[in-house]
């Protein structure tokens, strides 16, 4: 058996949690499977900047999870998903080199967004451990798209979504072409209907087992939440970048019901629709 630290990388609310429960039920022989072990202690809005982590700082927290995984390798897989390790793909590429594979799961930008607010991004509802450590700002060090600065103030939390999501996904894209390292990238639209369950097993060298195939009709967006604050899919249209990655990602901008976004994640505020 070829042992390997594999990474789900997407930018929340894209499957991962359904991801890495199922194949952890399927595959406890084969992998340690976990979701998001560190949550905000990747401090990736800080490890972006720093490139690697700082041994006395705060992101020391994955130094030693990075020790760990390099224990756990000796003997065994180990699979991790989840959106807050994105920034340490640089670091665990240096310090997996030849053991590292990427799994990068896309979800149409709309419904991520859409997904996202339910769950309070950039809002009170959030907490300030998450804003503070994680979601990223145009006033950060090594952001994709500081020019969001001018409009920052201005816009919803919707959009504020939409550009993380833009951020993620660039920055994903832009270690592809660069890390060198075994690459997977699918939809999250085909993992459940689709091939990109075939995909990954085969990419991550493991079993196709029955188990993780009856997986796929259990519920897939487990959003706790209702909406509170304004969901207006026709705003994408404000943001040229969240459109481009969109485009470089396959996926259609205007190619969506407004009306079933609105009904799925703001039933409220679709019923007081005129």
């Amino acid at each position: 058996m070829s042992e390997y630290a594999a990474f789900v990388l997407s930018s929340g609310r894209s499957g991962t949690q359904w991801l890495a429960q199922h194949l952890g039920d399927a595959y406890p022989d084969v992998a340690e499977v976990t979701h998001e072990p560190l949550y905000m202690d990747y401090f990736p809005r800080q490890l972006r900047a720093l490139g690697d982590p700082d041994p006395a700082g705060d992101t020391r927290a994955v130094i030693a999870h990075a020790d760990r995984i390099d224990a756990l390798l000796r003997w065994s897989r180990y699979i991790e998903c989840g959106w807050p390790c994105h920034a340490a793909i640089p670091y665990f590429a240096r310090r997996f080199a030849g053991r590292l594979r990427i799994v990068h799961l896309t979800r149409h930008p709309l419904a991520s967004a859409s997904s996202m607010l339910t769950h309070g991004y950039y809002s009170a509802a959030s907490g300030h451990h998450v804003t503070d450590r994680a979601l990223p700002t145009p006033w950060d060090e090594a952001v994709l798209f500081p020019d969001y600065r001018e409009r920052w103030a201005a816009m919803t939390a919707f959009e504020k979504c939409l550009y993380f999501w833009a951020e993620l996904h660039g920055f994903a894209l832009n270690l592809e072409s660069t890390l060198g390292v075994p690459w997977l990238r699918l939809r999250y639209e085909d993992l459940f209907r689709g091939d990109a369950l075939d995909r990954i097993l085969d990419f991550l060298d493991l079993p196709r087992r029955r188990s993780i195939y009856a997986a796929r009709n259990q519920p897939t967006d487990g959003y706790r939440r209702t909406a509170r604050a304004e969901l207006d899919p026709t705003l994408i249209g404000r943001h040229p970048h969240v459109i481009e990655i969109a485009t470089r990602l396959g996926y259609d901008t205007t190619d969506v019901d407004e009306d079933s976004l609105r009904r799925r994640y703001a039933p409220i505020a679709s019923k007081q629709r005129p």
